[in-house]
């Protein structure tokens, strides 16, 4: 019988910025992050990156500025 159910959690990374390697980024933190919990990549393991992040790492935002 399996004891353990799905875990989840938060891992911090550099600010990203336009232009921004982000699979780069996601990759070696997510790797540093379970390496400092004790934990490994497993085969369907599965990493959600916020929409927002993604859009700062191509550019797509407008200014509080551009707003106004």
């Amino acid at each position: 019988m399996i004891n353990t159910g799905i875990i989840s959690f938060g891992v911090k990374c550099p600010i990203i910025r336009n232009g921004n390697n982000l699979e780069e980024i996601v990759i070696s933190s997510t790797k540093s992050s379970l390496d400092e919990l004790g934990f490994s990549f497993e085969d369907g393991d599965i990493i959600g990156i916020t929409e927002s992040v993604v859009a700062r790492s191509r550019g797509n935002y407008v200014t509080v500025d551009d707003i106004v």
